[in-house]
């Protein structure tokens, strides 16, 4: 099926639009086909028409105008196949199906390979300063777009009989024009035979051809004709390893100056340093923006610590309490919180939100903050949930949820109302030991459905000694790295019982953490754990 794919000015990676339709308008209205919303394109700009299977493409007054291969559009004309629209800031390319494109009458190949011996072996001296020349202007930067112009530039001079120059590279699985030249700018574009740039890159040959357009074979080369190539030469370029990066094509559209078999192995050699100029730009492309990437999540760590408290003194008399969160990654989407809801009563909350990363952290945010807002005023945890589920579900376009178990202590007396949102029940340790699963009807994750949660209120009481532990399932999800064992709720029950009982919380917070380590024998952590730990003391 016939499309236009972008080539530049809408969006970071190529987009694709079918002309599925007998007609097609472009403009800037809302209530056209393709939209381009700029300044430059008029409300009905250009109009593009099917007939009989052939594409016709005119201008419909607009002020700017409409350009294809650099030609201003003063009446209907066919498209051919990789033309180049340009309206206003955005450039479109025309493309049909590959089907029947011809394959060209090749003058000369030659193995891109540096261990090619022929590459050199005429007239060694002025390829070798040729190489070093090139060598010599594209060092000092390690930026792409400042080296494929210069690389152009050097190779234009080089060949004087070359009227365009073309580099393709591969990017997000597709083959983009990143930079060409021409010595006449109406011929400027990205016009290609893909059939041979499919050829150059699957073979890792270069290949020239001349006389190109007297050529019968050369009839369904729409783009080549458009454009009255006579000959030219494409090399692919790789990296050192022999992984192609794309291709370098030149182009004559001039009689009488073909490129030779002796063009193709010095454009060659010069490819294959460029080639390893280009790969060398782009891991350093990547390794910045890992840096980058890096930085920002650092920020996004300590910005998210920021948002857990920190001062576990802040509670009431009678109560102690630790709290820690491990996360899996830079950023968790797991979170803990307290706070006081008056001078005896104390609020703490622990909840793990679906996935890792900034996208879990960024909803374990916006969690938080309505659940110490929503805490304040809500009779229970069972009603805070369906107050909380509510507004999340309302905004929720990315489907996230999280699990909550939330609960409300009483220090005076110790009793502790809780409910859980689809997470882990807690487990409660007495003064003597022994510990106990609290039960309760686990109910929905927040934000998942609209319904409400339908968790119920449990109580329970602490007497003095007691502690009760909240935590995550990452816990005791986490595998052993040979059995695939879950470290599990009743191993992890049993090691909270045997923890020695004159230690602070935040030993035994950092003890069961190690223990969970050793049961991953070191194999990393597969998802963030979070531990709270509350204990009622005697005052």
């Amino acid at each position: 099926m016939a499309r236009l794919v972008t080539v530049r000015g809408i969006g970071d990676s190529p987009q694709q639009f079918p002309l599925d339709r007998d007609e097609i308008v472009l403009g800037r209205m809302s209530s056209v086909d393709l939209r381009l919303e700029s300044r430059e394109v008029s409300r009905l700009h250009a109009r593009i028409s099917r007939v009989n299977n052939r594409f016709f493409l005119e201008d419909l007054g607009s002020s700017n105008g409409t350009f294809v291969n650099g030609m201003r559009v003063q009446q209907r004309i066919e498209l051919r196949e990789q033309d180049q629209i340009r309206i206003g800031p955005f450039v479109l390319r025309f493309e049909e199906s590959e089907a029947g494109e011809s394959q060209p009458l090749i003058r000369a190949e030659v193995t891109v390979h540096s261990s090619n011996v022929d590459l050199f072996r005429l007239d060694a001296e002025r390829k070798l300063k040729a190489v070093l020349e090139i060598s010599h202007q594209l060092s000092g930067s390690l930026d792409l777009d400042a080296i494929l112009p210069r690389l152009l530039d050097a190779l234009m001079r080089l060949f004087m009989q070359a009227d365009r120059g073309l580099i393709l590279l591969w990017e997000n699985g597709q083959l983009m024009a990143r930079a060409s030249v021409s010595r006449d700018e109406a011929r400027d574009g990205p016009a290609y035979s893909r059939s041979v740039v499919r050829r150059v890159l699957e073979e890792g040959v270069g290949l020239v051809a001349e006389d190109v357009a007297g050529d019968s074979r050369f009839d369904m080369m729409q783009s080549v004709n458009r454009l009255n190539v006579r000959s030219f030469l494409c090399v692919p370029l790789k990296t050192s390893e022999g992984r192609p990066l794309g291709v370098v094509q030149l182009d004559t559209f001039r009689l009488g100056q073909p490129f030779t078999k002796d063009d193709l192995h010095l454009a060659t050699a010069l490819a294959l340093h460029a080639g390893a100029v280009i790969e060398n730009a782009r891991l350093h492309a990547e390794l910045l923006r890992q840096e980058r990437v890096q930085h920002e999540l650092m920020l996004a760590r300590k910005i998210q610590d920021g948002f857990l408290p920190s001062d576990f003194d802040q509670v009431p008399a009678g109560l102690e309490l630790y709290a820690r969160v491990c996360p899996a990654t830079e950023v968790s989407g797991d979170f803990y919180d307290f706070q006081q809801l008056s001078p005896t009563r104390l609020a703490v909350t622990v909840a793990d939100v679906v996935g890792k990363g900034i996208p879990a952290a960024l909803y374990m945010t916006a969690t938080r903050t309505l659940c110490r807002h929503l805490a304040t005023t809500a009779p229970s945890p069972a009603v805070l949930f369906d107050q909380l589920n509510a507004v999340l579900y309302e905004d929720n376009q990315t489907m996230m949820f999280a699990t909550v178990l939330h609960g409300v202590i009483d220090a005076p007396s110790g009793e502790v109302v809780l409910a859980s949102a689809g997470h882990p029940t807690p487990l409660l340790r007495r003064r003597n030991g022994v510990v106990e699963h609290v039960v309760a009807r686990p109910g929905r994750p927040i934000g998942a459905f609209p319904m409400p949660v339908q968790s119920e209120n449990v109580r329970i009481r602490l007497e003095p000694g007691d502690t009760l532990l909240l935590f995550t399932d990452g816990a005791i999800e986490a595998p052993h790295p040979v059995t695939q064992e879950r470290f599990g709720i009743e191993r992890l029950a049993q090691y909270f019982g045997s923890l020695p009982a004159h230690q602070t919380l935040e030993q035994w917070c950092d003890r069961i953490r190690r223990e969970v380590a050793d049961h991953t024998r070191g194999s990393g952590q597969g998802d963030d754990i979070t531990l709270l730990l509350l204990r009622r003391v005697a005052v």
